[in-house]
């Protein structure tokens, strides 16, 4: 196989010479009380809790687990 460096700098220097600025989504630079951004925040609370509460969920059936191996020996 037989590799094409002038292909590659040419493909490189088109992508470097298109300046096309980058516009960010309406969630990150729009109004920060938009329903976009309180939607986001709600989902990223959401998801906290449910990992949170299973994590201690599995905690806490860990530390029945110990408690009732030690009254029984």
């Amino acid at each position: 196989m037989k590799k094409y460096p002038i292909c590659w700098l040419i493909a490189v220097s088109i992508v470097l010479m298109s300046n096309v600025p980058a516009w960010a989504c309406s969630v990150c630079q729009g109004d920060p009380d938009s329903e976009l951004v309180k939607g986001a925040e709600a989902g990223v609370l959401l998801l906290a809790v449910l990992t949170y509460g299973l994590l201690m969920g599995f905690a806490g059936f860990f530390v029945t687990w110990i408690v009732r191996s030690r009254r029984l020996g």
